[in-house]
């Protein structure tokens, strides 16, 4: 038969561990809605910054793209368009290695700076994809040397970006 104190110390030992368990839990699920709300508190507020300071929308900047007006675009730049993509979920990134030449890769080392290399578009198509796609050498070298690419992402024809090389 176990003492009245140990009866006690084993109900009190149980119940704290029970509680603490509880509130772990309940510190995690608060921890990870503080961090989904400041995330979406940090896009507000970028974007709403960036229409006090009348940054160009991101048409805008893929018209000044495809005109190769790397001037324009990397004075221009604001984070809000890290969040921004048109009707085919495609951004900034995607349309710089889409646009782009070979030949000037600023522009590219630039946004790689604050994006992530591995975003990909309605059709699962990352930046990389595009650039093998498209034979552009300089662009895939640069993607490879980032330290988040991930090679192994499939489209939605079930292809990795490196099955497009020819």
């Amino acid at each position: 038969m176990k003492s009245p104190h140990t009866q006690f110390t084993t109900r009190h030992t149980k119940g704290t561990q029970l509680r603490l368990g509880i509130g772990t839990i309940i510190w995690c699920i608060l921890r990870s809605l503080e961090d989904f709300e400041m995330d979406s508190v940090k896009k507000f507020f970028n974007k709403k910054k960036a229409e006090e300071e009348d940054v160009p929308s991101l048409s805008e900047f893929v018209d000044r793209l495809e005109n190769g007006d790397f001037e324009f675009v990397s004075t221009k730049f604001h984070p809000s368009l890290i969040d921004e993509k048109d009707k085919h979920g495609r951004n900034l990134l995607w349309w710089a290695v889409y646009s782009g030449t070979d030949s000037d890769t600023r522009f590219v080392s630039f946004l790689l700076q604050h994006f992530d290399p591995n975003v990909s578009n309605d059709q699962k198509q990352t930046p990389l994809h595009i650039a093998y796609r498209h034979g552009k050498g300089e662009y895939v070298k640069l993607l490879l040397e980032h330290p988040k690419i991930d090679v192994s992402l499939k489209d939605e024809e079930g292809k990795t970006a490196g099955e497009y090389s020819s």
